[in-house]
């Protein structure tokens, strides 16, 4: 059975299965007695089956305990539910993993592209980093910009932020579990990379804000 949250809420609401009020006709049949159904509810069958539920893209659904979420357990009965996601906004018992690099190493997609000069030792796409540039400015730190993903309250958006060292991307994104614990430990003009906490190296271009920096720009 495939059903989208909008047919959801509109056509399985119960309150809407009261005689003479008007509302979505299938809401009346899945929550009537039916002759074809020996006199059965619809609804009551499929929770008998105790289903499995296979939610897409739950983070637009809201958290486990949201309204839409609730009636979806209330109604189904489901034996389990099983979340399946690019960008989860909670992560639970990971089940499994299929990013573009397994997908392509196992010949599911024809190619694939990744945004940025060179990634190393990075799992996939398990989480989203794009380093754009390393800013050197005169009598500054070095800093950097870099894409990652920010929870926002219409959904995950990719959005380009400055960093400098020590900068948390957890906090930056807005607490997104796939940044949790995840810093950047390390800005590298010469080598033109920077580093983070948990070892992993992006590397990109130096942008220069003042010429008086040029000594520190790696040929």
């Amino acid at each position: 059975m495939i059903i989208n949250i909008q047919a959801f809420n509109t056509s399985m609401n119960e309150e809407k299965n009261v005689e003479g009020r008007s509302g979505n006709e299938y809401a009346r049949i899945i929550y009537s007695e039916r002759d074809e159904f020996r006199s059965r509810r619809p609804i009551d069958v499929i929770s008998a089956n105790r289903p499995i539920l296979i939610l897409d893209e739950p983070q637009k659904m809201g958290s486990a305990e949201s309204a839409t979420q609730r009636a979806l357990k209330k109604n189904f009965k489901p034996l389990f539910s099983i979340n399946y996601s690019a960008t989860h906004k909670t992560r639970h018992n990971l089940l499994y993993v299929l990013d573009p690099l397994d997908a392509f190493n196992k010949r599911l997609v024809k190619k694939i592209e990744v945004k940025g000069l060179e990634i190393q030792n990075l799992s996939g796409t398990s989480r989203y980093v794009y380093l754009q540039d390393i800013l050197l400015e005169k009598n500054q730190a070095p800093r950097v910009k870099m894409e990652i993903e920010v929870k926002r309250a219409g959904g995950i958006k990719r959005e380009v932020r400055e960093f400098r060292e020590g900068d948390s991307l957890y906090v930056t994104s807005e607490n997104l579990e796939e940044y949790r614990g995840l810093s950047l430990t390390k800005i590298d003009p010469w080598l033109s990379q920077v580093e983070f906490s948990n070892g992993e190296i992006l590397l990109g271009s130096v942008k220069l804000l003042s010429p008086l920096v040029g000594r520190f720009v790696s040929t």
